[in-house]
C-alpha cells in the first residue's frame, strides 16, 4: 500500500514540480502564512502565538505523534485470526492526533475519521459520538460564517457561548478517537468487548449533541423575528443581555 501510494504520488506531483515548481511550491508558502482557524490553538490566544509558532509547535507534536505510533506499532502483540492488521487503528490514530494539532481544519474532514472507524469496526457508539460532536461545530462553524456580515459584538456573542464550546467538544472527540485506536494497537479485541460501560457514555455524548444540536437551531430560529438564525437584531439583542 506504502508503495502504491508512493508512486501514484509521485506520478501525479513530479509532472507540476518539473513543468511548474512555483505553482507547485505556492500550497506550502500559502499554508505557511496561513492563520490558525477554530482548533486546538484557539485556547492558545491568551498566549498571543504567532503563525510562525503554532507551525513549530504543531509540526513538533505531530511529530511527536507519528514516532509514538511507530513504536507502538513494532511493540504491539500478534494479531489474532480475523483482526485488522496493526497499521490500519495506527492510520486512523495519527489521521485524528493531525486534525488535533493542525492549524487548519474544516467540518467535511471528519468523514475521513467516520470511513477510517468503520473499517476498524468500531463500536456504533463511538461512530455517532463523533460523528455528533463533529455535526455540531459543523452548525456552529457555518453559524460564525454567516455572521460575518453582523456586528462585532453579536460574533463575539455566539462565538464564546456556541462556536468555542463545539470546538472544544470536537477536540475532546479527537482525543477519544485517538484513545481508541491506540487501545486497538495494543490489545486483538475491540475495546467495547471490554468496557462496556465506556459504550454508554459515548452513546450519551452522540445523543447530548444531537439533541444540543436540533435545540440549538430551533432556539434560534423561533426566537428569530425574520425566522433565520442569521437574523442580525435577534442576535443584537441577545448579546446585550449577556455581554
Amino acid at each position: 500500500i506504502v508503495a502504491v501510494f508512493a508512486i501514484v504520488s509521485a506520478a501525479i506531483n513530479l509532472p507540476v514540480l518539473l513543468l511548474a515548481p512555483a505553482a507547485w511550491w505556492h500550497f506550502f508558502r500559502f499554508n505557511a502564512v496561513r492563520p490558525r482557524e477554530w482548533n486546538l490553538w484557539t485556547f492558545f490566544d491568551p498566549a498571543w502565538l504567532t503563525t510562525d509558532q503554532i507551525n513549530r509547535f504543531s509540526a513538533v507534536l505531530l511529530l511527536w505523534g507519528l514516532v509514538v505510533l511507530l513504536l507502538l506499532q513494532w511493540r504491539s502483540p500478534p494479531r489474532a485470526e480475523g483482526i485488522c492488521p496493526v497499521w490500519l487503528p495506527a492510520c486512523c490514530a495519527m489521521l485524528a492526533w493531525f486534525f488535533f494539532v493542525n492549524k487548519v481544519y474544516s467540518p467535511q474532514y471528519g468523514l475521513w475519521i467516520v470511513v477510517l472507524l468503520a473499517i476498524l469496526g468500531a463500536a456504533p457508539a463511538l461512530a455517532v459520538a463523533w460523528s455528533a460532536a463533529d455535526l455540531l461545530y459543523f452548525a456552529a462553524h457555518f453559524v460564525h460564517f454567516g455572521l460575518w456580515s453582523n456586528s462585532e459584538e453579536v460574533r463575539q456573542w455566539f462565538d464564546f457561548h456556541s462556536y468555542l464550546p463545539a470546538t472544544a467538544l470536537r477536540e475532546v472527540m479527537l482525543l477519544v478517537v485517538v484513545g481508541w485506536c491506540v487501545h486497538r494497537l495494543r490489545t486483538n479485541r475491540p475495546l467495547a468487548s471490554l468496557v462496556p460501560q465506556v459504550q454508554t457514555k459515548l452513546w450519551a455524548i452522540g445523543a447530548l449533541c444531537t439533541i444540543l444540536l436540533f435545540v440549538f437551531l430551533r432556539a434560534w430560529r423561533l426566537g428569530s423575528p425574520s425566522g433565520a438564525i442569521f437574523d442580525e437584531a435577534h442576535y443584537t439583542v441577545m448579546a446585550s443581555k449577556y455581554l
